[in-house]
């Protein structure tokens, strides 16, 4: 069974310590919350997790291996939605989907790529240059992204930061109708589904998660 793990990783800035080493465990069908304050260092930590950024001081495991070991395979599970979308202006919508869907190893037809913009409310603007859409409709594509990954991890930072607070709900909604579709991940059952309730409240929007899929 693949786990992530993080073995006392720490993060320094201008040779200074960001944070304390942490360690943590995340298993098949669970998710974890980072929280902090600004500048305490969410997203050094999830970009160390996937391994976009070095430590300091320890390091990350996927299946037992570092992830330097395993780079590959852990990019074929990884999907990371950062405050960089990854998409080309130049593209369409549903090309972008396309585009990533190929990156990622697992290409999507035009139909189930437009399924998951119509699904964001994109059905209309999915043949649109990317560079005409506003920033709240450029992350709702990236949203999309969701609903095609066959990835069992998933790293999100801020994912609803640059939505209107009305779309914050629907938007919920149907990420939290993937996650029970796909199975990928479930809270623990205190905190189960309270996303929703967050989003109303627009706290979604400035959280990080670490979402791991079913085995």
């Amino acid at each position: 069974m693949s786990q992530l793990q993080a073995i006392a990783i720490s993060c320094e800035r201008g040779g200074r310590p960001l944070f304390a080493p942490q360690s943590f465990t995340l298993s098949p069908g669970q998710a974890m919350q980072i929280e902090g304050g600004n500048g305490s260092g969410k997203t050094s930590l999830l970009r160390m997790v996937c391994g976009l950024a070095p430590t300091a001081s320890g390091e990350v495991r996927w299946g037992g291996q570092a992830i330097a070991e395993v780079r590959h395979a852990f990019s074929l599970d990884l999907l990371y939605l950062g405050h960089s979308l990854g998409l080309k202006d130049e593209l369409s919508a549903v090309e972008n989907l396309r585009v990533a869907s190929v990156l990622a190893g697992h290409p999507v037809g035009h139909e189930e790529a437009l399924q998951a913009l119509q699904a964001q409310g994109l059905g209309s603007r999915s043949h649109l240059p990317l560079r005409v859409l506003s920033q709240g409709q450029k992350r709702r594509v990236a949203l999309a992204r969701l609903q095609l990954s066959k990835a069992r991890l998933w790293v999100l930072d801020e994912p609803f930061v640059a939505l209107d607070s009305w779309l914050f709900l629907p938007c919920s909604k149907c990420c939290v109708s993937i996650l029970r579709k796909t199975a990928c991940c479930s809270l623990p059952a205190t905190k189960q589904w309270i996303w929703v309730a967050l989003c109303c409240l627009g706290g979604w929007a400035h959280e990080r998660f670490l979402c791991f899929g079913g085995a």
